[in-house]
């Protein structure tokens, strides 16, 4: 049947209202999935509450008038719509599981969480955040595998993604690739495995990409669809397994401004065209397997400001042309196989700060004028080369200087009064050179100088009676060095000066300061390595608690003559008990407490990095008792036999025969005879002032008297010394 006319054209009518009527629909549907800015203060108290209330968040108050939230600390809102558009909660220590009532605040644009305490899987409810562009959840605790859909459904509208410093792990997913709109996209730091996806090379707008440091499989490349990223000006790959030869498209971005590509395993050489660069300020490539010489062909790159290619195989020379470069602060080539000479107008380096070229094959001088024209230079390192000439003048002319470093080279002159002097110097190595003259004696007592390696030279001089405070490592040896060793050294903690001419005690003990529990520093012929070899059971004297205890002979390395010491060793590197540490408490203590026929005395403690020695002055069987058991006065100087002192001679010879009794049990301590000692000595005092010939033995050592109910030994006269059952040589030593 036909159809009326007006039915038709009501039809008709209708269809195109509902037409024009369905937009409108859709606004509405959309506009009541919005929040509403009376809603949004409630939906912000669900997220302080969701983190237990922190303090910083204390001025979101439910009692605050209506739209007063707009003005809480971290919130900002869209003017037009009154909807928060912003939340900046980076670094103010929240902490918990990522709020879900986040994903309601529909009109946000900007949400910063950053360097926070959140551990949480990565928040799907962000999804529902239809107008984010700004997204950074980096530096928290968020793990797990990032979503195979984030690029799908989070905001097409995205230019920020940045969640750095987290546990994420899994492969990164393709789907980022759909967010056409990102500028920054930072992934480093966290568990990824698996490769670098090639699809990434579709973020056309992409300014930053940041994949450095993550777990990546071992055959990791840089995706060639990676050229596509012509308005990258930030990449940083480094620590992910890279392989492969250097990018080349690399040369061919632009806009690159920075280029962290480093700890690798990347091969072959540097493109020229990279040094075309114009816009390249960082380029850092150290700890790979890059070969070749730096071809700089075209050189551009004249905005450069840090240069790092050490720790490759590089070779050839260095380019003059970086010694161009203005702004450069940074320029390290150590550990390669550069060669020739060092060019001079790196000297000429304004800004520069840090120079390292050791360990590698360069020749030449040190460049004359290196320092007096970089007044920001603190760092210099050129050991391991093969360096002549001298030590230039104004290394420290900017007064800047904090390490200089030069050693196994063949510098020759002295080393100048200006570099002794200045004030900023905390570390000097020069060793294995062929320095000669005399080392200023400013270098002993500068005040932040810490350390001091100067051994294998010919260098001269005396050292101060007191060291700076701030020295704790001193290595002086195979020099030419004369005068005494120094009193006092408060901080020092080793110190190696044997081989030189030094003149008095050879094991004077460096005076010590007060939290200082341990004295392990006299000047002594031998060394940690050449007493660790001779602790050989064959060796072995006897045991003391811990440990045991060695004969060791040792030769004397400047005299030829050889020696023989009695060695401990304690326990490795760590700290010495405490008993132990007691015993080098005083002058009398160390003199003190052991008991051994052939140990006379306690030397010194050796501390090195491996062990901790204690060292013993050792005496051959028999070497003192031809003397103490032979007759009492032919045995005595000529000098005093006759001096009306007899009796005080005979104690300290009756002494000495129990000193050295075959049974240690029946030796006194030396505690207990430094004290018989001090009183002979001041008996002997008091005699030559009153004229006193003669005193009672036990007037000079009251020890030597027996007490009654003492286990003592018995000497033919009746005199003795206390002796405890259990102080015998295991358990004193």
């Amino acid at each position: 049947m036909a159809t009326h006319p007006r039915r038709a054209c009501a039809r008709a009518y209708l269809l195109h209202l509902f037409l024009a009527l369905l937009p409108c629909c859709g606004f509405l549907r959309h506009a009541a999935a919005q929040s509403q800015p009376a809603d949004e203060a409630r939906l912000l108290l669900q997220i302080k509450r969701a983190w237990g209330d922190p303090p910083v968040l204390a001025a979101w108050n439910a009692s605050s008038a209506a739209g007063a939230h707009c003005n809480w600390p971290y919130v900002m809102c869209d003017t037009a719509t009154g909807l928060v558009a912003s939340l900046s909660l980076g670094s103010t220590n929240v902490a918990g599981p990522f709020p879900d009532a986040v994903g309601n605040l529909t009109g946000l644009t900007y949400l910063d969480v950053s360097n926070n305490n959140i551990n949480d899987t990565f928040p799907a409810s962000l999804y529902r955040c239809g107008s984010l562009q700004f997204l950074n959840l980096s530096q928290n605790y968020f793990g797990g595998e990032l979503p195979a859909d984030i690029g799908g459904r989070l905001s097409a509208n995205l230019t920020t993604l940045d969640i750095n410093g987290n546990e994420f792990n899994g492969t990164i997913p393709t789907s980022l690739s759909r967010l056409r709109s990102l500028q920054f996209l930072a992934l480093n730091n966290n568990r990824f495995a698996g490769t670098f996806p090639a699809e990434l090379g579709d973020l056309a707008s992409l300014q930053v990409l940041k994949l450095s440091q993550n777990r990546f499989d071992a055959d990791n490349k840089l995706p060639a669809s990676f050229s596509k990223l012509t308005k990258l000006r930030n990449l940083l790959a480094s620590e992910s397994n890279l392989v492969g030869d250097f990018p080349s498209f690399l040369q061919e971005m632009p806009e690159l401004q920075f280029l962290y590509i480093s700890n690798n395993s990347l091969t072959g050489s540097i493109p020229a065209g990279v040094w075309s660069l114009k816009k390249l300020q960082i380029f850092y490539a150290f700890a790979n397997n890059l070969s070749g010489s730096l071809a700089v062909d075209g050189f551009a790159a004249a905005s450069l400001t840090g240069i790092s290619l050490g720790d490759n195989n590089l070779s050839g020379t260095i380019p003059e042309v970086f010694g161009t470069l203005k702004n450069l602060t940074e320029l390290y080539l150590y550990s390669n196989n550069f060669s020739g000479q060092i060019p001079a107008n790196i000297s000429q380096l304004p800004s520069l700060w840090v120079l390292r070229l050791d360990n590698n094959r360069l020749s030449g001088t040190l460049p004359p004028e290196l320092g007096k024209h970089s007044p920001r230079l603190t760092f210099i390192e050129a050991d391991g080369n093969e360096l002549t000439g001298a030590i230039p003048e104004g290394l420290c002319e900017g007064g800047q200087l904090k390490s200089f470093t030069a050693s196994g080279n063949r510098l020759n002159g002295s080393i100048p009064a200006a570099l002794a002097s200045c004030p900023t110097l905390q570390w000097v190595r020069l060793e294995n050179n062929r320095l000669s003259g005399e080392v200023p004696q400013a270098l002993w007592t500068s005040t932040r100088l810490g350390t001091v390696l100067l051994g294998n030279n010919q260098l001269t001089g005396s050292l101060p009676p007191t060291m700076s405070s701030s020295l704790t490592l001193i290595r002086i040896n195979n020099n030419q060095f004369v005068g005494s060793v120094p009193a006092a050294a408060a901080a020092l903690k080793e110190f190696t000066a044997d081989n030189n001419q030094f003149s008095g005690q050879k094991r004077r003990r460096l005076e010590k300061r007060d939290d200082w529990k341990i004295t392990p520093f006299q000047v002594l012929d031998f060394g940690e390595a050449a007493i660790l070899r001779g602790l050989t059971e064959e060796n072995l004297v006897g045991r003391g608690g811990s440990g045991r205890v060695y004969r060791v002979t040792y030769t004397n390395r400047r005299t030829g003559s050889a020696g023989v010491v009695a060695v401990k060793k304690i326990r490795g590197a760590g700290a010495l008990d405490e008993k132990l540490e007691r015993e080098f408490e005083s002058e009398a203590s160390i003199l003190g407490n052991v008991r051994h026929i052939n140990i006379v005395r306690l030397l010194c403690c050796v501390s090195g990095p491996e062990s901790k020695l204690l060292v013993y002055e050792y005496m051959d069987n028999g070497s003192l008792d031809k003397w103490l058991h032979g007759s009492i006065p032919d045995a005595t100087d000529k000098s005093i036999r006759y001096a009306g002192y007899s009796d005080e001679i005979e104690v300290v010879f009756r002494l000495g025969v129990m000193c050295t009794s075959s049974s240690p049990s029946s030796r006194p301590t030396m505690k207990d005879v430094l004290q018989i000692l001090l009183k002979c000595s001041e008996q002997t005092e008091q005699k030559s002032k009153t004229g006193h010939s003669t005193t009672p033995e036990y007037e000079a050592a009251p020890f030597l008297v027996p007490q009654r109910g003492s286990r003592r030994k018995q000497l033919s006269n009746g005199t003795g010394i206390d002796m405890d059952e259990k102080s015998d040589f295991d358990s004193i030593v």
